[in-house]
């Protein structure tokens, strides 16, 4: 025959269930307020990541903007040069290229100024405009 049980264990038993019980409850209740403010956590970084892409996306917006406004730029400068514009660029470029290999005091600075000055003497020529009546007089 089993043991009966004891009285003593099963009132641990009670306390316990009631205890768990209990700290169900206030966990129950704990949860049902903060639900509310979960929602509007959720919302805030929705509404901040939103925000974030709207930023991004604009950046990226100004960066292409640049770099269009920059080619625009330097295709306009290019253009400007006629044909004799260019010879005479690319013989003092030439000029200043020997001077800057005979001297070592020219900086990268320097060599970069004069690279890009041959990247715009090495551009297409522009189309040579038309001849006016003024022109001619």
């Amino acid at each position: 025959m089993p043991d009966p049980v004891r009285p003593e264990a099963v009132d641990r038993y009670r306390m316990a269930w009631r205890s768990a019980r209990t700290r169900a409850r206030v966990l129950s209740d704990e949860v049902t307020r903060r639900a509310p403010l979960l929602g509007e956590y959720a919302a805030q970084i929705a509404n901040l990541r939103t925000m974030y892409n709207v930023v991004i996306n604009r950046e990226n917006d100004l960066i292409e903007e640049r770099d269009s406004l920059l080619e625009k730029r330097n295709t306009d400068r290019g253009a400007r040069l006629t044909e004799a514009e260019r010879t005479m660029l690319t013989y003092a470029l030439d000029q200043a290229q020997e001077h800057i290999w005979s001297r070592g005091g020219f900086t990268d600075e320097d060599q970069a100024a004069v690279n890009s000055l041959r990247r715009l003497a090495a551009a297409p020529a522009a189309p040579a405009a038309p001849e006016t009546e003024a022109d001619r007089a």
